[in-house]
């Protein structure tokens, strides 16, 4: 008969129990893997912006130092945004890295979102994250009046734009297919509406664009501008485009 010393001796501790395998580990993290895939699809962040970190941004690339100094201080200012959400508006030259920052935003929130974590809370419920191309928001919303349309109209997209805790608007003032002669007045409306609701209920936005803030005002109002400003920061970023270095 086996002594009890030696029957608790082999028996696991709660530890042992409790400890994942290498192999669950293995398991465990390509589930991870692919939640955030799914995340990444989910919040709109297209094949250019997933692989975009706060890491992989270089901060050195511009030759000029003023233009290198810009960079510093974007980074810096997307990094802020992480502990304390308030508006950010970046703004410049195009191939600068604007889109690469606020992708790294997101890509960060992520990791903390319901997506990945199951836990959601009330503020989720509209949903924790979003990142849209404005082109693309005018093309969805247009897409409401077509002849036998039947999905969700045009206020049920921008009430949801609105309330959804972080919207990033990449590319606001780009002419694009649906706005190639410049700014209409339906453009006009929708870059307010969503700016004003979102103003309105308190919640930050993030918006990069080429144009500046008195330009950004023939896109979204001067009205809208404004709400930005108040509360918000508008960061310049300046220099070469980092694509055609590439």
């Amino acid at each position: 008969m086996q002594s009890v010393a030696k029957v608790v001796a082999e028996m696991k501790t709660p530890t042992d129990l409790t400890r994942p395998s290498r192999t669950e580990q293995q398991d465990g993290s390509q589930r991870q893997a692919e939640r955030l895939t799914d995340a990444q699809r989910i919040v709109g962040l297209g094949p250019k912006e997933v692989p975009c970190t706060f890491a992989n941004f270089d901060q050195t690339c511009q030759s000029k130092a003023c233009n290198r100094a810009m960079q510093v201080k974007a980074y810096q200012a997307a990094l802020k945004y992480l502990g304390e959400a308030r508006s950010l508006v970046f703004f410049g030259d195009l191939g600068v890295g604007k889109t690469h920052l606020v992708a790294a935003i997101v890509n960060e929130l992520l990791k903390e979102s319901p997506y990945l974590t199951g836990i959601w809370g009330a503020e989720d419920m509209d949903g924790p994250l979003c990142f849209l191309k404005f082109d693309d928001a005018l093309a969805t919303l247009k897409s409401t009046y077509r002849d036998g349309y039947e999905g969700m109209g045009e206020q049920w997209h921008i009430g949801r734009w609105r309330k959804v805790r972080h919207l990033v608007l990449d590319e606001v003032g780009q002419k694009g297919r649906h706005e190639e002669k410049g700014p209409s007045e339906f453009t006009r409306r929708v870059g307010y509406d969503i700016i004003d609701g979102r103003y309105r209920l308190g919640k930050p936005i993030i918006i990069t664009t080429n144009k500046t803030a008195s330009e950004l005002a023939s896109w979204i109002t001067q009205a809208a501008v404004d709400r930005l400003f108040d509360g918000g920061e508008f960061v310049e970023m300046r220099g070469d485009s980092y694509r055609r270095r590439k």
